[in-house]
């Protein structure tokens, strides 16, 4: 399984970012073989093209760890069949622990930000 999380670093010991679309970077952690990568954030949000869903999709991504999202956010990850857990607000190491221990709360249409 192949995680996201949005950062504005590029390690485990950085923290999740607040605003998922506007993060300079999403980790990458692959449950398989431990490892983990950075990609950049080159969505619209940031001045690229296309919107963060859709490069997460690109990168075959299976599941986003984040604090919060919007509406939006959540309704075109769910559409590109990937899942998504909020209330990771400290490190991404943390963050990673907690949705492995069930601790996060899935995202869903009723419990994202309203902006």
């Amino acid at each position: 399984m192949k995680i996201a999380i949005p950062t504005n670093g590029k390690n485990l010991d950085d923290l999740v970012a607040t605003h998922f679309g506007r993060a300079k970077n999403f980790l990458i952690y692959n449950t398989e073989n431990k490892n983990f990568k950075i990609i950049q954030n080159t969505s619209q949000h940031m001045g690229g093209q296309g919107i963060p869903p859709e490069l997460l999709k690109q990168h075959n991504i299976n599941t986003v760890i984040c604090n919060s999202l919007g509406f939006k956010a959540v309704q075109n990850l769910t559409e590109s069949a990937i899942e998504i857990y909020c209330g990771a607000n400290n490190s991404i190491k943390q963050a990673l622990i907690d949705f492995f221990n069930k601790q996060l709360t899935k995202a869903t249409k009723d419990n994202s930000c309203n902006h």
